[in-house]
């Protein structure tokens, strides 16, 4: 099926709700297709510049259905200060509630945790500025991706992909200390179900307690930061 054959709702926000009532759903926070492809732009300020043109247009499609449609902003994280700014614009001016980042590195291979981002969290903590992170390729989407390069086929590299970068986020804002920080941050793993969390947990909560391990430098047990933040 071509893009242009999805369905109608994905275009026409007065189609969506039929589909919406059809499947039960009373309320949906959408996150993008295509968009999910914009963090393996290299060029920061163009990055931020379809991050602006695509929530310009997400809003607009929510309009007509404040209770029912929310949008989630895209933000350009291959510059913190860019997305810091496409935050504010999102919340202050849209109205969004939330933003979502790719678990895959934006800029020279650097995780949510550096201390680059670190503005980036502060402001979206005092915004109260939930992030979802959310996966999106399979290796061939222009992002580092964990692992595709010892698989071939589309189904073993989405099978990677979407958990175990998804793994890598979740390390990150944990264990590296970005829940922590901020103990306000609101932050989800989706799209990469769930059976993956409660051994991850476990192993975050054994090397914490090992001190032969621990070189986190934080106080707080990585379960008690996933219940409280997570």
């Amino acid at each position: 099926m071509t893009y242009k054959n999805g369905k109608p709702g994905g275009f026409d926000p007065h189609k969506r709700i039929p589909d919406m009532d059809a499947d039960g759903i009373d309320a949906a926070f959408l996150y993008p297709s295509l968009g999910l492809l914009a963090g393996a732009i290299h060029d920061a300020p163009l990055a931020a510049a379809v991050c602006r043109a695509y929530n310009r247009w997400l809003a607009d499609y929510c309009k007509p259905y404040p209770d029912r449609l929310f949008g989630v902003a895209m933000l350009p994280m291959q510059d913190a200060d860019l997305a810091v700014a496409e935050m504010l614009f999102a919340k202050e001016e849209l109205g969004f509630k939330g933003g979502f980042l790719r678990p895959n590195p934006y800029y020279e291979n650097h995780m949510m945790h550096h201390p680059m981002y670190e503005p980036f969290w502060a402001v979206a903590e005092d915004l109260d500025f939930s992030i979802g992170f959310h996966e999106g390729g399979s290796g061939s989407a222009g992002m580092p991706t964990v692992g595709v390069d010892r698989f071939e086929g589309h189904g073993a590299r989405h099978i990677v992909s979407h958990t175990m970068e998804m793994m890598l986020a979740c390390l990150a804002v944990i264990w590296g200390g970005v829940c922590e920080k901020h103990p306000k941050i609101r932050i989800g793993f989706l799209e990469s179900g769930g059976g993956w969390i409660a051994p991850w947990l476990d192993r975050m909560d054994r090397h914490f307690d090992d001190q032969g391990f621990n070189d986190s430098g934080l106080k707080t047990r990585r379960s008690e930061l996933f219940q409280r933040n997570c």
